[in-house]
């Protein structure tokens, strides 16, 4: 890759003499969520099971939200009117342990029992129509037993990627999508949310209802070409409008969905799927918000919390991949910060899906202590603004305490000579390593971290 002197001297030294008057005032000003919804951190982890160590070791990385997919209706339930909650032994010992470390629960609910689903149905499927009530009663019976002190759950996602298809193979997904349906399905799923909605407010009415998170396999707006030269298709990507068709936008408190990149090469990745490249956009996790907001919009809801419950950057076997997982977490969380989500969830913590754990065999990896980083300097700061520079150099502002914090990195893995006005007092790379602060600096592949 050749060198190239940045022409960015001037405009940085303007930029961050402007920067320094402008902190308090724009920080921020982008997205609020209306509610009052803690932490503020927005730094969170999937857990597939929990203890005492691997708390530890997400604490440790700055996590303040972990999620868990594990209440599973169709097994507490399996005879209609009879709750065995005795299934629940374990979680709830997780959920004793999340409360004890202030750390805020998103607890999945998924299943169907077999009396509840419809003629052709799956446990990874709808719930038929007339047992809209029973699953009522059952999220109001769940959320008054566990709202309570020691386990105080207040996040309640119904389903998992409920966007996509019923299957009799799956058992994780919430499986609402309907390809027969224009809305795929969202206006049945949202006419569950009105009758489901009212009874989990009666039990708590500090509880806050999330969709589950959805999957938003692809951007109908510009869709992707398969192989043959046709446009992918993309409806299931209506689901979320099809539950505003329904009027059910009053019978959730939030929109949680997924976001995941794919490894390219070292030191990019990307989403086709969205039209993300790391090289140009940067992580979908922006992209994917834009798109829900402006849905939300055209129903004026727009100001509905958004949560992004799973995130990573997907390895696979690729051997070279972890280093650029390290520098996709940097980006991702800044793309949170950005975008204004409620929270960030890595997937996951040790599950090691498409390689994405961030703790394997105890030890963790890069991505880790990368995420750990950012959660360190960045998690209680605020977005400012990307500033202006020249193509394939990306630099965002945020504001911590008074002080200015600045994200670097190269997007087109080009290095870039800038000269600074003032000489930092702090410089950290992405793995929170601390460098020497100089006024002159080549930016890189690696994200960097600057603060006066």
């Amino acid at each position: 890759m050749s060198n190239k002197i940045s022409s960015l001297t001037v405009a940085l030294v303007c930029l961050f003499l402007l920067s320094l008057l402008a902190n308090t005032a724009l920080a921020g000003a982008l997205h609020t969520p209306p509610l009052p919804i803690e932490p503020a951190s927005i730094y969170g982890v999937e857990m597939v099971s929990a203890d005492s160590s691997s708390i530890s070791l997400a604490e440790a990385a700055g996590m303040q939200w972990v999620r868990r997919n594990g209440v599973k209706w169709n097994e507490i339930e399996a005879v209609e009117g009879v709750y065995n909650w005795e299934l629940m032994a374990g979680l709830e010992q997780e959920m004793i342990l999340f409360s004890e470390q202030g750390m805020q629960l998103i607890l999945i609910v998924r299943g169907v029992p077999e009396w509840a689903r419809t003629p052709d149905g799956f446990v990874c499927g709808p719930i038929a129509k007339k047992k809209f009530k029973a699953f009522a009663n059952f999220m109001r019976a769940l959320v008054s037993r566990y709202s309570q002190p020691p386990y105080n759950v207040r996040y309640w996602a119904l389903g998992n990627e409920p966007d996509a298809t019923t299957s009799p193979y799956l058992t994780q997904y919430g499986c609402w999508g309907d390809p027969g349906d224009p809305y795929y399905g969202g206006e049945y799923y949202g006419e569950m949310l009105k009758v489901v909605y009212k009874r989990i407010k009666s039990a708590d009415s500090n509880a806050q209802v999330l969709i589950g998170g959805l999957l938003l396999d692809c951007d109908p707006n510009n869709p992707p070409l398969l192989p043959d030269g046709t446009p992918k298709d993309c409806s299931s990507a209506y689901f979320l409008e099809g539950i505003l068709r329904a009027r059910a936008g009053s019978s959730f408190d939030a929109v949680s969905y997924h976001s995941y990149d794919y490894y390219g090469y070292p030191g990019f990745y990307a989403n086709l799927n969205w039209g993300g490249f790391s090289g140009d956009t940067g992580p979908i996790l922006d992209l994917k918000a834009d798109f829900i907001r402006a849905t939300l919009a055209k129903y004026k809801l727009a100001n509905k919390p958004l949560f992004n419950t799973e995130t990573a950057l997907l390895c696979d076997a690729s051997p070279d991949c972890q280093t650029t997982q390290a520098y996709y977490a940097a980006h991702s969380y800044v793309d949170a910060h950005k975008s204004g989500v409620v929270n960030s969830i890595w997937y996951s913590l040790t599950d090691d899906w498409r390689y994405t754990n961030l703790v394997s065999g105890g030890v963790p990896k890069p991505a880790y202590y990368a995420i750990q980083a950012s959660s360190h300097i960045l998690g209680q700061a605020n977005y400012v603004r990307q500033l202006e520079t020249e193509l394939g150099l990306a630099i965002h502002e945020f504001n911590r305490d008074g002080h200015s914090v600045w994200v670097l990195w190269s997007q087109d893995g080009d290095p870039h000579l800038i000269t600074l006005v003032s000489l930092p007092t702090s410089a950290w790379n992405v793995y929170g390593d601390p460098l020497e602060p100089i006024l002159e600096l080549s930016v890189g592949l690696e994200p960097l971290y600057l603060e006066w």
